[in-house]
């Protein structure tokens, strides 16, 4: 009746009625007007204008505006658990793949392509070097790079402003999302996106000062002295080799490789950093070898950025050889800070022109000609005064931003080991974890070369000081070297990542690119330091490394739980860059993880060019002596993956070639997500570690770099990549958890009798059965060995058809999980089964037959709480055939 009214809907209400209505249409009127605001074309947004592609017209620009999608958005995962194979429905674009990873899921938080609602930011990709924090009490502030190189190689970035537009920068850029924190502390536990816990996102430098200390000014500009160091001589000429293409006056950041976030004060009162820090470095670059011999060339420098204000610092005091990571260790002083230092050694393209110049400048100490410094490095400890001029002034009150927080009174330590130590590269290949020969002791020796606070050439660089004999105990040393990858006159293999001891510790972990991992221990150094005048330096200080993985066979100790299976039907056990590895390869990402279990874990990411995806681990740090179990986690890309060959990518569309993926950087969520946790780095450090593995959520940064199309070139994003959140599972044994159930089952392996069924095929059946139910083989027990006639194998008059009898139980936590290990068992084609148990140590296997469904009854064992006696078992015989072809 009152929509027929002539009268107006107010008219014919109560008074009451008539406010209710007058406040519900006022509401409706700002509820339209708030989600006019939210649903603000893209095309309309800031970020999404600069990220424009030029050779976009004003009617496709807006067309493909409107196809982002907002940050968080996306759910489909480019990491994969196994390859697609023959599965289309792994291999469609713009969807995940095989997404059961058998040690703890992943889900997206962000992806490349995507823009920030509010401003239209889009982050820029490859992701790399990442950190977290609390910005407040409500919101956790997560920053990654990305490693963009620019005009110099691959994709362009868009100019990113630094100086109130003074100049701009393409090349790597720093990006910042904020995430609501309660919605965070449960995204892992439903399955929607990331992008309702979304608050905000920007670029993390909106200031930047060079290495003379000057604000970063246009690269046109007549003042010299304001240029980035970073593409020119110390006379502040320009000479990366990009000026043919990068026309736009633009500087470049050349490949922010990995970071750290150190926040203030993180190992106690006093002790670590006066300010938040994004510590970031140049990787490397290429140069124009014909200018850089007639003028030289400045180097690469660390950049350390300030949080609170946005405003990167270039860093003088680490040398200027290029870096791949630099992280804050425990000093254990509140006058010192110190950092692990790792990377390249001077990776500019321009190794002849500037070993000429070197060699211009005269011999080393023994009257020898100079090698090009890159990769002739030792593992670097820097350590820094706070409160410190370059010349060792205190400054006080007068100090500036990286003067009070120890990043210019300071000196660089090279790790030197006897002279009649095997140099670094080949120590691994001879030395491994068994207890015998696991350690070398030396010293951290300082470089005679500091920072004096004047830009100069990278002739006059430290770079070059590990050629000669190291400083130990005040005097150049007869008794030590520094311990390099080669020795003193030829590169090896790189300096990987490094990560500190999450606990405190003087020390911290480092990895190369020939696969092997070990540990720096400088415990001591507090005393040493506390023992110092004011102000002052050690000349050395003494260290141990300690091996951790050598360049040696992990294949047998890599657990996949079903999973890793790749393209040609073989198994993430090898690595293939062209040749099956049974070693690591690449060891690029590493970070070190503490948990409440009391366990030490580390997450390990290859960077070798796997043609059928690359992989990434954990490995809990086991007891001197003992080498490491690696658990798979997953894998992405490579030339040979399904999902590659079909164009597959995310966003939908994206895709450009076929080529390698990379996982890089990870940063432990899990402290800042307790609602009892505080802000502040100390805080953070002790929350990290109370949360056991199998509860943390730990972000994890993705490179693909077959994702260059689209969107990502669009709107010049460079390479496409993620940031996932990753919940660990299955790490544990279960027995930690107190099993209250077991599996039982029996296996027939043909091929082997009790006789031959030694401790390492038993060691290595366990494996087998681990890797197809995807457990810990250290939850299989074998129960009984019994020697029996394989009687179909009498008809084959190649095989003799002796048998063993493998009886054996699994302990599960519940009945649930008996009846989903029994599938796994199940599950796999025969083609898998023969694999698996060859790949973990069977070589003779010709058979596996399951004489014994698998089954499941209640642990008697006193540990289980409520266990009964009573065992029941089914009567269902399920036998898998091996590959009769391969038995002729």
């Amino acid at each position: 009746q009152v929509a027929h009214s002539s009268q107006p809907l107010s008219a014919s209400l109560s008074p009451i009625h008539r406010r209710m209505v007058s406040r519900l249409t006022a509401s409706t009127v700002m509820l339209a007007l708030c989600v006019a605001f939210a649903a603000a074309a893209p095309s309309d947004l800031a970020g999404v204008k600069l990220a424009r592609n030029p050779n976009l017209n004003d009617t496709e620009f807006v067309r493909l505006a409107a196809t982002l999608k907002p940050l968080g958005a996306h759910t489909a995962l480019l990491a994969e658990a196994s390859d697609a194979g023959s599965n289309a429905g792994f291999a469609i674009d713009g969807q995940s793949g095989d997404s059961a990873f058998p040690h703890g899921n992943l889900k997206p938080i962000a992806t490349v392509g995507e823009y920030d609602k509010t401003t239209g930011y889009m982050p820029v990709g490859v992701p790399d070097g990442m950190g977290a924090m609390l910005k407040d009490a409500t919101t956790v502030r997560v920053i990654w790079q990305a490693e963009s190189y620019g005009y110099i190689s691959q994709g362009v970035s868009y100019p990113m402003s630094v100086n109130g537009g003074a100049t701009f920068f393409t090349g790597s850029h720093i990006a910042y999302v904020d995430y609501d924190r309660t919605k965070m502390s449960t995204f892992m536990s439903h399955k929607e996106s990331a992008e309702g816990m979304v608050k905000g996102a920007g670029e993390l430098i909106e200031k930047a000062y060079n290495l003379a200390g000057k604000a970063v000014g246009a690269r046109n500009a007549a003042d010299k002295t304001t240029v980035h160091y970073g593409d020119t001589n110390a006379a502040g000429d320009y000479v990366s080799a990009d000026a043919d293409k990068n026309t736009g006056n633009l500087w470049t950041y050349h490949s922010f490789c990995s970071a750290h976030l150190e926040e203030k004060e993180q190992w106690g009162a006093g002790n670590g950093m006066v300010d938040d820090v994004f510590l970031t470095v140049e990787e490397w670059t290429s140069v124009n070898n014909t200018i850089v011999e007639a003028q030289g060339y400045v180097g690469l420098s660390a950049h350390a950025v300030d949080i609170a204000t946005k405003t990167a610092y270039a860093v003088g005091a680490f040398g200027m050889g290029g870096y791949e990571k630099i992280v804050e260790v425990n000093c254990g002083t509140t006058t010192h800070v110190c950092y692990a230092v790792s990377g390249y050694n001077g990776a500019f393209g321009a190794n002849d022109p500037l070993l000429a110049r070197k060699q211009a400048t005269g011999k080393r100490a023994d009257n020898t000609d100079w090698a090009y410094a890159q990769n002739i490095v030792p593992s670097r400890v820097y350590i820094g005064v706070k409160g410190y001029t370059h010349d060792g002034t205190a400054c006080g009150t007068s100090c500036t931003w990286l003067q009070r927080n120890g990043f210019e009174h300071g000196r660089v330590y090279g790790f030197a080991a006897p002279v009649a130590t095997t140099d670094r590269d080949a120590w691994h290949k001879r030395n491994f974890r068994n207890g015998t020969a696991d350690t070398v002791d030396g010293a951290f020796a300082a470089t005679a070369w500091k920072w004096d606070g004047v830009v100069k050439d990278f002739t006059s660089d430290q770079a070059w000081e590990f050629q000669e004999p190291p400083n130990v105990d005040g005097a150049a040393s007869a008794t030590h070297k520094f311990w390099t990858a080669a020795g003193r006159d030829k590169g090896g293999s790189k300096t990987e990542h490094c990560s500190p001891d999450p606990r405190g510790g003087n020390r911290y972990v480092h990895g190369s690119t020939a696969g092997y991992i070990g540990m720096y221990d400088f415990t001591g150094i507090t005393a040493t330091l506390g023992a110092l005048a004011a102000g002052a330096l050690p000349l050395s200080f003494p260290a141990t490394y300690e091996i951790i993985e050598g360049e040696s066979i992990i294949s047998d100790r890599i657990l996949l739980r079903g999973k890793g299976l790749r393209a040609d039907g073989n198994l993430q056990t090898h690595m293939m860059d062209g040749l099956d590895k049974a070693t690591f390869e690449d060891v690029d990402g590493l970070e070190w993880i503490a948990a409440a279990d009391g366990g030490d874990y580390l997450v390990i990411q290859e960077d070798g060019g796997n043609r059928f995806g690359e992989r990434t681990f954990i490995a809990q740090i086991p007891p001197s002596g003992v080498k490491p179990v690696y658990k798979f986690i997953a894998m992405a890309g490579g030339a040979l993956n399904t999902r590659m060959l079909a164009k597959n990518a995310i966003p939908a569309g994206s895709f450009s070639r076929v080529t390698a993926s990379e996982f890089s950087g990870v940063v432990d969520l899990s402290g800042i997500l307790l609602a009892t946790t505080a802000l502040g780095g100390q805080a953070k450090r002790a929350a990290d570690a109370s949360v056991a593995i199998e509860d943390k959520y730990i972000a994890v940064g993705l490179q693909q770099h077959s994702i260059a199309g689209g969107v990502i070139d669009n709107f010049r994003v460079d390479r496409g990549g993620q940031v996932f959140i990753w919940q660990p599972a299955n790490i544990l044994p279960v027995a930690v958890v107190h099993a209250k159930f077991e599996v039982s089952t029996s296996l027939e392996i043909v091929g082997y009798t009790v006789a031959n069924f030694g401790a390492a095929e038993q060691t290595a059946f366990k494996k087998g059965v681990a890797a197809l139910a995807r457990i810990n083989h250290a939850d299989v027990r074998i129960t009984k060995m019994t020697n029996h006639v394989h009687r179909r194998r009498q008809l084959l008059a190649s095989h003799s058809g002796n048998a063993v009898d493998v009886a054996f139980t699994i302990k599960v936590v519940d009945a649930a999980a008996s009846t989903m290990i029994t599938t796994f068992l199940a599950e796999p084609t025969p083609a898998t089964m023969m694999a698996v148990f060859k790949a973990s140590g069977l070589a003779n296997v010709v058979e596996v037959e399951q004489v014994k469904a698998p089954t499941y009854f209640a642990d008697p064992s006193p540990a289980a709480s409520g266990a009964g006696n009573v065992k029941s078992f089914l009567s269902v015989l399920v036998v898998i055939i091996g590959v009769i072809a391969s038995l002729a």
